[in-house]
């Protein structure tokens, strides 16, 4: 999304076709008669999208997967000290 937007504001006074995210997107413009611009934009290649979307869906679960042992580790550390305190 954050690449599409800057596609849009990167065109400047030059139209043209401009691609971002390794081609996966683009956005177009063009001079239409009486001095308008005709603006289009969409997905040109699917594969982009999908590797930063796994990519993505990596980071977040190595995360999880982080977030879940360290609360493991906090709970035995707690664990720990209340056995190693009540006998002694």
């Amino acid at each position: 999304m954050l690449c599409l937007l800057f596609l849009m504001f990167s065109v400047g006074e030059e139209l043209g076709r401009r691609e971002g995210l390794f081609g996966a997107l683009y956005f177009e413009a063009t001079s239409v008669t009486g001095g308008g611009v005709d603006a289009t934009m969409g997905i040109n290649n699917t594969v982009g999208v999908l590797v930063v979307l796994g990519v993505c869906i990596g980071l977040i679960a190595l995360v999880q997967l982080t977030y879940v042992g360290l609360k493991r580790y906090r709970d035995d550390l707690i664990r720990e000290r209340a056995q190693s305190g009540s006998g002694a």
